[in-house]
């Protein structure tokens, strides 16, 4: 039964959540790929396109396209390093902050909303099995 497959349980939790979060940051004028962006830089301001791509599993060409639409329309900043100009940290903006807080805002409505019917030390539980998964999908991509 696909119900007990954690491949098919996986992608069906990603694509319901990811649908309700697309949904509502597009209200904000947001393009998917740019909130996991937002909320990557609030949480450390100062990365790297790279840093920001590996963080956010997005490949290159995608990082710069969407920073490059992040960067028109003002929510990030981009700063070459004095020590080496080759190299470029992104910023948030003001306006980009607050668009990173309502995000912050959105996702943990989703987020309750997929675990409202699990108690709380089995919601702790599932997200360090979860980091678990993560891991190994890591330690086989590293070897």
């Amino acid at each position: 039964m696909l119900n007990l497959e954690l491949h098919f349980l996986l992608l069906r939790c990603f694509y319901h959540s990811n649908r309700l979060i697309a949904q509502k940051t597009m209200e904000l004028g947001l393009f998917p790929g740019q909130p996991k962006i937002l909320e990557c830089l609030i949480e450390r301001d100062g990365q790297t396109p790279k840093e920001i791509g590996k963080h956010c599993a997005l490949d290159k060409s995608t990082v710069t396209s969407l920073l490059n639409k992040m960067e028109q329309r003002q929510l990030i900043l981009r700063k070459t390093q004095d020590s080496d100009r080759r190299s470029v940290k992104v910023f948030l903006t003001e306006e980009g902050r607050e668009k990173a807080r309502k995000v912050k805002e959105i996702c943990k409505e989703v987020d309750d909303l997929a675990l409202k019917h699990i108690p709380t030390e089995k919601q702790r539980e599932l997200l360090q099995l979860l980091n678990e998964v993560f891991t190994a999908f890591e330690e086989e991509s590293h070897a």
